[in-house]
């Protein structure tokens, strides 16, 4: 876990681990003031393969590099399960540039729509943080957004909507944004069926 949102008593408060803080001193030969790190944040509803996209990149960028160390990767959910594993946004490092200075490090969101739902780990979860803050906070802070989808229709209601709402809210309340993420679209399924006509 990188950061959640969490309760107590009657009030919800953001949650934070040293995640970020660990894996920059994992990497040997830097010190941690002379690496600045690239954030590529993964979005989408819950149950379109942020975790499976993020877990074959790493899976992907350690075989290239062979050697022992382990990387770790996201649990990835039940096929076709509205419910959210975690609740929580997760902090990979990238194995092909984890010793460089500008090491990647990939965000894995907490799935839009899963917030509805009691995530697997948790017995609480706001919609607020999962559907505005989240989304915003990666936002402002990433190099990159990958909004990962699985229906190509839902392109304008889903994606769009949703980046636009986020783009103005971030730009509304950051100070000193000076550079606006890139995006990238995944479509992580297709249709396999061969038309035979």
């Amino acid at each position: 876990m990188w950061f959640c949102v969490n309760k107590s008593s009657d009030e919800s408060f953001l949650d934070y681990s040293n995640r970020l803080i660990d894996i920059m001193l994992e990497s040997d030969g830097f010190s941690t003031s002379d690496r600045y790190p690239q954030l590529i944040s993964f979005v989408g509803k819950t149950g379109e393969g942020k975790s499976t996209v993020i877990k074959m990149l790493i899976g992907r960028e350690k075989a290239k590099i062979g050697g022992t160390k382990s990387f770790p990767a996201p649990v990835n959910g039940l096929t076709d399960d509205l419910i959210s594993t975690s609740g929580d946004v997760h902090l990979y490092a990238d194995p092909a540039t984890h010793h460089e200075k500008h090491p990647v490090l990939l965000a894995d969101c907490e799935g839009l729509g899963g917030g509805q739902n009691v995530p697997r780990a948790k017995e609480h979860q706001s919609m607020y943080a999962v559907k505005c803050l989240f989304p915003r906070i990666l936002y402002t802070f990433s190099d990159v957004i990958v909004f990962v989808v699985q229906e190509p229709r839902t392109f304008q209601s889903d994606v769009l909507v949703n980046l636009v709402e986020w783009a103005y809210s971030s730009i509304e309340n950051a100070v000193n944004q000076l550079v606006l993420p890139h995006l990238i679209i995944t479509l992580n399924r297709t249709d396999n069926a061969i038309n035979e006509e």
